[in-house]
């Protein structure tokens, strides 16, 4: 096995283990993991995994029912499973891609999920709908 496919392994069992169960929904998601990207590549791809955050968090603080599993529990584990995933791959890419760009490119996405993913957690909606 060569060192990306062993860090695809470790990285797909991390995922696994530590997302939400209901957040199986949005696994399909995620991946298949690039062989070899281009900077364009993995940007395209991080703009789509925080786009289906962005669409996950915009539906749970737009929702005028009250708050239930499905409705809000479900959507921020939903959120929660995308951005482990998406900022599991994209630190895999800052870690063994080839070449500096690529890495950067990886770091870059890494650091605008985490930055989306502080958002989240510091929003007063979301946190007033799971409370």
């Amino acid at each position: 096995m060569n060192k990306l496919s062993l860090a695809l392994a470790a990285t797909t069992a991390a995922i696994a283990i530590s997302a939400p169960a209901h957040a199986a929904d949005v696994y399909h998601l995620l991946g298949p993991v690039m062989a070899d990207p281009s900077v364009e590549d993995i940007e395209e791809r991080c703009a789509f995994y925080l786009e289906q955050i962005d669409l996950r968090r915009d539906a749970m603080i737009g929702d005028a029912a009250d708050p239930t599993i499905e409705n809000t529990l479900g959507r921020f584990d939903d959120i929660v499973a995308l951005n482990q995933g998406a900022t599991g791959e994209m630190s895999l890419y800052q870690q063994v891609l080839g070449t500096d760009e690529t890495r950067s490119a990886g770091g870059a996405c890494t650091v605008q999920l985490a930055s989306q993913f502080s958002e989240i957690n510091l929003s007063r909606p979301i946190y007033e709908r799971l409370s």
